[in-house]
């Protein structure tokens, strides 16, 4: 499993495709280390992430330690 989590706003058929791709990758034997999250829309994501838990995520490899409640939240990027 990989230490990063790509987190999708889309489809059931979204993230159906991603799942068959995997597979198939698999398949080849090629190795497949992903963990993908997908929300149907931007509301679920929100009510999901909430700002207290993004402070329970871990923080980046090199990154002074704090405590959660003293920490800002990690950053979002976006995916292709």
């Amino acid at each position: 499993m990989s230490d990063n989590v790509r987190v999708h706003i889309g489809t059931p058929e979204d993230m159906g495709r991603r799942f068959v791709d995997a597979w198939h990758r698999a398949e080849r034997g090629e190795a497949v280390s992903e963990t993908n999250v997908t929300f149907r829309d931007l509301e679920a994501l929100l009510a999901a992430l909430t700002p207290r838990r993004l402070h329970l995520l871990p923080q980046p490899p090199g990154a002074q330690h704090q405590s959660a409640r003293d920490r800002t939240p990690p950053q979002l990027q976006e995916c292709p």
